[in-house]
């Protein structure tokens, strides 16, 4: 089974968010594509917390 480059770059974003990281850049292509707007606002708020432990988070969005 394969998954589509959204949905594999979504499962990569969710096992990093729980390894308390910092110092990670962050490059999304495009994260909400297929999102719905409540996933869309939990995306925003999980990257922001990345963020916040001293992440860089670079978004690309069309």
């Amino acid at each position: 089974m394969t998954l589509a480059g959204g949905e594999a770059q979504r499962i990569r974003l969710a096992s990093q968010i729980g390894s308390g990281l910092s110092g990670v850049l962050y490059v999304l292509d495009e994260p909400s594509i297929g999102l719905h707007q409540r996933d869309n606002s939990r995306l925003i708020k999980t990257l922001k917390h990345l963020r916040d432990l001293g992440n860089t988070v670079i978004v690309n969005e069309h």
